[in-house]
């Protein structure tokens, strides 16, 4: 990750994939030689401590930079030469989920090295299903102005998609209440409330506003459900 930076407003740079390390340490010993290899993909059944390595180059210009990773699942904590420079959520024993947050961190320019090379660790404790670990495509390095605008537009877009979907979702099941239908329509009235009901439930659960406790109905494609009662719906009037 050699990111050079350009005056106090410059270009912010995405960071190369292929120029991060990564190791894999799961919880589960008896899984230490599967996740032993430095492959980017993080398999979903994970869970453990995942370690992401890499180096900057200091830029001529002073001032502090901004470390931009986007959203890591679930836990993280960030050092630059080995000082801890920000985090978010907890590691094991005292666990706290931290995925939904945006992560922008500073780094102060006194923290860089003046022989030009920093080196930059990612700790990140995953445990649940989903957002596994960090997506190294998204990670940016620049000014903060820049950055914190990048951070708060994606806040917005994010929970703009967490509360207006399940809303409309909401609205579709109260419309298409079988009681407001005509009987010959009940049936039809019946799937489609359904349909609205159970895409609300998993509308919060994707904006997280359920928690955790649907991580299972989530990755193992709950809208199966809804394709099931679609096809008893064509069968059911052919």
């Amino acid at each position: 990750m050699k990111i050079l930076a350009f005056a106090t407003l410059f270009i912010i740079t995405s960071v190369n994939a292929f120029e991060w390390k990564i190791k894999k340490i799961p919880e589960n010993k008896n899984n230490s030689a599967y996740y032993s290899d430095s492959s980017n993909i993080i398999p979903r059944e994970f869970q453990g401590y995942i370690e992401y390595t890499s180096e900057f180059l200091t830029p001529k210009e002073n001032g502090d930079l901004a470390l931009y990773l986007g959203k890591v699942g679930d836990a993280d904590k960030v050092y630059v030469n080995n000082i801890l420079i920000g985090q978010t959520g907890d590691f094991p024993p005292k666990f706290q989920y931290g995925m939904d947050i945006e992560r922008n961190y500073i780094i102060p320019y006194s923290l860089l090295s003046k022989n030009g090379k920093n080196d930059v660790k990612v700790l990140v404790y995953s445990k649940y299903f989903v957002n596994k670990g960090l997506k190294i495509e998204n990670v940016k390095i620049g000014d903060i102005a820049s950055l914190n605008h990048l951070k708060y537009s994606n806040e917005i877009k994010d929970n703009i998609s967490r509360v207006v979907v399940p809303l409309l979702c909401i609205i579709l099941a109260a419309i298409s209440f079988p009681f407001f239908a005509p009987k010959a329509l009940w049936c039809e009235q019946t799937i489609i409330f359904l349909l609205g009901l159970s895409s609300f439930v998993l509308g919060l659960c994707r904006g997280r506003i359920c928690f955790h406790y649907f991580d299972m109905l989530l990755t193992y494609k709950a809208t199966l459900i809804s394709s099931v009662m679609t096809l008893w719906l064509i069968s059911y009037h052919s």
